[in-house]
């Protein structure tokens, strides 16, 4: 039985490996996207971004790398669910920089959790920034 629980983890040993890596990753990414986020991110109907800005060919480049790394945060945040990290704080900054049809519906009902919320402004209070506006929906629910 021992040996039985010993081979299965030792053909397993990335799964540790690849969860202390996310876990660090997200430790140093999760912060800074969250900082740089404005503080009426939540409170806006449609946030304004810097790759609407800029030529076409740029904005495609950026939007294409922006959604990839969206798309591996959320990834990453899925995974932390079920091993050590901050797992629906990582899947909200996903979602936030993804671009996808309903991103926006379903980032608010994330933030309007009062610990989701109070998280994201704890960490900008780290960061030395303005706490995030409150989003209507967690204004109505006080």
């Amino acid at each position: 039985m021992i040996s039985e629980f010993l081979k299965i983890l030792s053909e397993f040993w990335w799964l540790g490996i690849f969860s202390i890596v996310t876990f660090f990753l997200t430790i140093m990414i999760l912060p800074l996207i969250i900082i740089r986020l404005p503080e009426d991110y939540f409170a806006r109907e449609k946030p304004d971004g810097f790759i609407t800005r800029q030529n076409k060919g740029v904005r495609l480049t950026l939007f294409i790398l922006k959604n990839i790394g969206g798309l591996i945060l959320l990834i990453m945040g899925f995974l932390m669910l079920f091993v050590p990290g901050q797992g629906i704080l990582t899947i909200l900054a996903g979602l936030s920089v993804m671009n996808f049809p309903g991103k926006r519906k379903m980032e608010m009902k994330l933030a309007s959790k009062k610990t989701v919320f109070k998280s994201l402004n704890w960490i900008r209070n780290k960061g030395q920034r303005g706490h995030f506006q409150m989003p209507e929906k967690l204004i109505h629910s006080q």
